[in-house]
């Protein structure tokens, strides 16, 4: 498959538990996504700081939450960076992999 061939690694962030649930139990589902339009794709960032600054939902213990996947090069339903630059990108059905949901203390900010 496209995603496991030289895949980039990729940040997806949530912004309620019960998607990041869904997701865990079930893989990205493009039929479930709304942002775009209905059906449009799987969003995903090439740099974390861009899905944690307005995608990682933050639960009770004041951790946030972020995917970190492995996504298809190609084909890309929209794409504006890459991984030097940043920027995000949008994958159809089956090109985007979920390995780990990272938790962790946002920094402090004075």
């Amino acid at each position: 498959s496209n995603v496991t061939q030289n895949p980039h690694i990729m940040f997806h962030g949530c912004r309620s538990a019960e998607n990041e649930k869904g997701i865990v139990a079930e893989g990205f589902r493009v039929d479930k996504c709304m942002s775009g339009g209905a059906h449009y794709g799987t969003w995903l960032a090439f740099n974390a700081a861009y899905s944690e600054g307005g995608f990682a939902f933050t639960d009770t213990h004041n951790c946030r939450h972020l995917f970190v996947c492995l996504a298809a090069r190609s084909p890309a339903v929209y794409s504006n960076g890459d991984p030097e630059t940043g920027g995000v990108r949008v994958v159809g059905q089956d090109m985007v992999y979920p390995m780990w949901v990272v938790r962790y203390e946002p920094e402090k900010r004075p």
